[in-house]
């Protein structure tokens, strides 16, 4: 993005997931699971984090509480603002939000598991969970909508 054409009026929505964790290394469904930032991972949020230097000054930040998301916050704001972590940031307790509402959907008893394993341990969850992920999570999971519900509860 350019963000030298925006409108000083306008409000500026910037959306990071979190940059890259063991997990999504290895294939694995996360969820919930606390999985670390790989070396690449952190590397990709100071890159986020040093493109959003060039932008307009950070007003809030949204995070999920998991531990993956708080580091790429985390590399983020030392990108942008030269700071040691959240906690140097004048801002921190009024402007930084870290919430579970906010966290990855819940894969059920899938988290952990490569999709390999999954289709193998769980043929049938897997056919019958086939296309349908907005109404129904097989496996004890979330729903796209329960996501889309969890999340709008967000202050």
């Amino acid at each position: 993005y350019d963000f030298d054409v925006l409108s000083t009026s306008m409000v500026l929505f910037v959306f990071v997931r979190h940059g890259q964790t063991e997990y999504n290394a290895g294939g694995r469904y996360q969820g919930h699971v606390d999985s670390k930032l790989t070396k690449e991972g952190l590397q990709q949020a100071l890159l986020v984090g040093q493109r959003l230097k060039q932008s307009k000054p950070m007003q809030a930040l949204y995070s999920s509480d998991l531990g993956r998301c708080k580091s790429t916050a985390d590399a983020i704001v030392k990108g942008a603002f030269g700071l040691k972590n959240l906690v140097d940031h004048e801002q921190a307790e009024k402007g930084f939000t870290f919430s579970q509402m906010l966290r990855e959907r819940h894969f059920g008893h899938w988290q952990g598991l490569t999709k390999s394993m999954v289709k193998e341990k769980y043929a049938d969850e897997v056919k019958a969970d086939a296309g349908d992920w907005q109404h129904k999570m097989q496996g004890g999971g979330e729903s796209r909508l329960d996501v889309l519900s969890r999340t709008m509860k967000v202050n």
